[in-house]
């Protein structure tokens, strides 16, 4: 199986530009492109999109292409296991870290080479895990919300502005509450099974990649769901599944989306980064790929 170690551009690919691709007129000669490329990133969470898929003809169709295009590279992981992977790397003293989805999802990575082996039972499974993935995020913001807007009205004209005008002043208002991130970055720490982990390493755990682009794509939600005053619907933001998949951004050189709402987020995220990277649009990446010689 292929390493993550190549001096190409690295592409992360969204679900919505896989749709796309398979949509597309120039649907083969994209492929064909796309295959002498050897740089695409898919993750778990593309996997799990695809395969909800209702229809069983289209869903096997979207894998085949998905698994055309990514170059035999296993998925990369679920959020919460990149989140224990660097941690355990800054710990340990380490200087790599694998980034492909463990062992656990190895049924999936079965049911991606070949998809005929998606049975009803494992279909209902896959729409009811992503369903779950959609609705803690939504629940999260449905209740805070109201709560959020009250605290926001009692605040002088002043404050209120100096918190709600961009998502940036948000992050701000955070990173300046002496204890709110070294708690919170504590209680993830735990979590991820770093019972000893104390909370001076705050500042070299928000170094890390994985977890700056991760927080900041709960911040953003944050203040798109829950603090601002207009524009917050779920039918126009990300919801649970694009926010988290900012923190793919820490393994690629170049998102591709075709989310309006999701490019937004991105572009806002990317500047959190030690290094440089680009947001694309589908369209972009199409006129790139088919341009290429």
């Amino acid at each position: 199986m292929h390493k993550y170690t190549f001096a190409r551009n690295r592409f992360y690919f969204d679900t919505s530009v896989i749709n796309r691709i398979h949509e597309d007129p120039d649907s083969d000669s994209l492929v064909a492109k796309i295959k002498t490329y050897s740089g695409i990133y898919i993750s778990v969470f593309t996997l799990a999109e695809l395969m909800a898929h209702p229809n069983k003809d289209e869903r096997t169709r979207l894998l085949k292409l998905t698994k055309d295009i990514s170059s035999g590279y296993r998925p990369l992981a679920m959020p919460s296991e990149l989140l224990k992977r660097s941690l355990d790397v800054l710990l340990s003293g380490v200087h790599t870290m694998d980034a492909s989805m463990g062992p656990n999802w190895n049924g999936v990575w079965i049911a991606f080479s070949d998809p005929s082996l998606i049975d009803g039972d494992d279909y209902l499974e896959v729409v009811n895990w992503k369903k779950q993935q959609e609705e803690w995020y939504q629940e999260m913001h449905d209740t805070g919300r109201p709560y959020i807007q009250d605290a926001l009205l009692k605040l002088s004209a002043k404050e209120r502005h100096s918190i709600i005008s961009r998502p940036s002043k948000i992050l701000r208002y955070f990173v300046n509450q002496p204890d709110y991130l070294p708690d919170l970055v504590y209680e993830m720490a735990i979590r991820c099974g770093h019972e000893s982990f104390t909370k001076n390493l705050t500042n070299q755990v928000l170094q890390l990649e994985p977890w700056r682009f991760f927080l900041g794509g709960l911040a953003h939600g944050f203040y798109i769901r829950s603090v601002q005053k207009e524009g917050f619907s779920k039918k126009f933001n990300p919801g649970s599944i694009d926010t988290q998949q900012a923190i793919y951004l820490a393994g690629c050189d170049t998102f591709v989306t075709h989310d309006v709402g999701q490019h937004r987020m991105l572009r806002w995220l990317v500047p959190l980064g030690h290094q440089k990277r680009q947001i694309w649009h589908y369209d972009q990446f199409r006129k790139w790929i088919l341009n290429l010689p």
